[in-house]
């Protein structure tokens, strides 16, 4: 019995090891597509500067692209988490291949 839940823990925080590192990679990712964005509109920066722009405007018009990306990305992920594809619900259905008498899509 204790193997079973040593190995079951081991998993578990495999899949938080991997979770983690998923998120810091789209983290990383982000911020390269944010930091080529705004290196591409320096010229664009400047003359907004130059025609009186506060600081504060600057930060604010990165920030908005910036939360146009993730909220692309929030719409697109829970739109994928409540309409799954047929094909993968069997994947995961008890009468296929149960794990520990669990189907993924009644957890």
């Amino acid at each position: 019995m204790t193997s079973v839940i040593s190995r079951e823990h081991l998993i578990a925080y495999l899949s938080a090891a991997f979770g983690a590192l998923a998120a810091l990679l789209a983290a990383v990712g982000l911020y390269g597509v944010m930091a080529y964005a705004m290196s591409r509109r320096t010229g664009e920066i400047g003359i907004r500067m130059a025609l009186g722009a506060r600081p504060s405007d600057i930060r604010w018009l990165a920030l908005s692209e910036s939360l146009r990306l993730i909220g692309a990305g929030v719409i697109v992920g829970v739109a994928r988490r409540w309409l799954p594809v047929p094909w993968c619900r069997d994947c995961f259905s008890a009468s296929r291949g149960p794990i520990h008498g669990y189907s993924a899509w009644r957890l």
